[in-house]
């Protein structure tokens, strides 16, 4: 709540107006974000239910875009190989409302002031629900702090050797930008800082690499929506 006091003002503006400038960012969000949050079984719902449920979730000016944020995702997901279930699209809209713009936007704002800034996209899926997860929301974590195998309980994350391969990529990635502000290292070699022109991301999963601009369509979709930052 922006009361004028605790927070005196937005934290996209707050970043915006220069108040982080001499911090380097390390920002992203697991691709998947919404799918942790939602019943292991839910009831169908057709097309009408799809539209209305993905109508809340944009902004009030874009309500009446529902149907063509559907076809675009359903679109975009059906490309990449991905769930394009009525329920599928409704968490990949709630996962770019909630987290993935919210994020792009804080990193395009301290961008403008912080050259060290840089983005990352978590792919790695869960098994856990016969997969059903996805790259949920928190998955990361236990690639990031090194507890794969450790915790005697790997239902979430998985294991074996190429989860411990990623977690060494991410852990040493967080460690050199403690050090340095840069997270490039041999492991996943040169990690470009974010900008609005290529949007270098990080994508961290089973292949770790850059990606230039991931999941474009749907960002651009989202700016036309929201409008440009102020």
């Amino acid at each position: 709540m922006v009361d004028g006091a605790s927070l005196p003002v937005h934290p996209v503006t707050a970043v915006r107006e220069g108040v982080a400038r001499d911090i380097p960012l390390l920002i992203g969000t697991t691709r998947d974000e919404q799918k942790l949050y939602v019943a292991g079984r839910r009831p169908d719902i057709d097309d009408a239910e799809l539209e209305q449920q993905v109508g809340r979730l944009l902004p009030r000016r874009a309500a009446d875009r529902a149907a063509e944020v559907v076809a675009l995702y359903r679109s975009s997901r059906s490309a990449r190989g991905l769930g394009t279930s009525n329920h599928d699209i409704v968490d990949a809209v709630t996962t770019a409302s909630r987290h993935r713009t919210p994020t792009l936007r804080v990193a395009e704002a301290q961008r403008a002031h912080q050259p060290a800034t840089f983005v990352y996209q978590f792919d790695w899926e869960s098994p856990a629900r016969g997969g059903s997860l996805g790259a949920c929301h928190a998955l990361e974590i236990p690639f990031v702090f090194g507890t794969i195998g450790r915790n005697g309980d790997d239902r979430m994350s998985g294991s074996g050797d190429d989860a411990l391969r990623l977690s060494a990529q991410m852990m040493d990635a967080w460690i050199d930008f403690i050090r340095s502000g840069d997270p490039s290292h041999p492991g996943i070699g040169p990690w470009p800082a974010y900008d609005t022109d290529d949007r270098c991301t990080m994508v961290f999963g089973p292949t770790t690499g850059v990606q230039r601009a991931p999941f474009e369509e749907e960002r651009a979709l989202w700016e036309s929506m929201i409008g440009p930052p102020r």
